[in-house]
C-alpha cells in the first residue's frame, strides 16, 4: 500500500495496529517503499506515527533519505529532514551518502538543500569517490561548482 501511495489503505492498516517498522526480505519498510517511490502523502502519514523509525536501513544500508535523494524527491527529503531524526550523512554498504547519490544522479536542487543542512562534503565511498568526483565524472558542472 505504501509503495503505491494508497494513503487511505495505509491509514486503515495503521489504525488496525500495523507494524510500521516491519521489513520485507530486502529490508524495505513501508517508509522506505513510500520514499523510494515518491509517495509524499504516505511519507507524511508514516512520519506522524510515533513508532516509525525514519533512519532504518535496508539490506544495502540505504535509508528513506538515501532513496529520496537518489530519485531527486526534494519534498520527501524536506519532510525527513524536518523531523530531525535522520542521519544526513548515513552511509550505505558502499559508504555512499545521500549527498553523494544526489550529486551522482544530477539532482542539483537536492545537493543545494543538503549543503544548507551541514552535509559533510568530502566523504569518500569504498572506492575513494566523493560527491564532487561524481558530479565531475557525470558532467554536472553546476553541481561541482556548488560542492567547491
Amino acid at each position: 500500500a505504501s509503495w503505491n501511495g494508497h494513503v487511505e489503505v495505509v491509514r486503515l492498516l495503521l489504525d488496525q495496529g500495523a507494524d510500521v517498522i516491519v521489513a520485507d526480505k530486502h529490508g524495505w519498510t513501508p517508509l522506505i517503499s513510500a520514499a523510494s517511490n515518491g509517495k509524499v502523502d504516505v511519507v507524511k502519514l508514516l512520519l506522524a506515527v510515533d513508532r516509525v523509525e525514519p533512519d532504518l536501513k535496508d539490506r544495502t544500508g540505504r535509508t528513506p533519505l538515501f532513496y529520496a535523494a537518489k530519485n531527486g524527491n526534494k519534498a520527501i527529503i524536506e519532510l525527513l529532514l524536518a523531523i530531525n531524526r535522520v542521519d544526513v550523512d548515513s552511509r550505505d554498504y558502499y559508504n555512499s551518502t545521500p549527498l553523494s547519490i544526489a550529486a551522482r544522479m544530477g539532482h542539483g536542487d537536492v545537493v543545494a538543500l543538503f549543503l544548507t543542512k551541514g552535509h559533510a562534503l568530502n566523504i569518500e565511498d569504498n572506492f575513494g569517490r566523493t560527491p564532487l568526483w561524481w558530479a565531475k565524472k557525470n558532467g554536472y558542472l553546476e553541481i561541482a561548482d556548488l560542492l567547491l
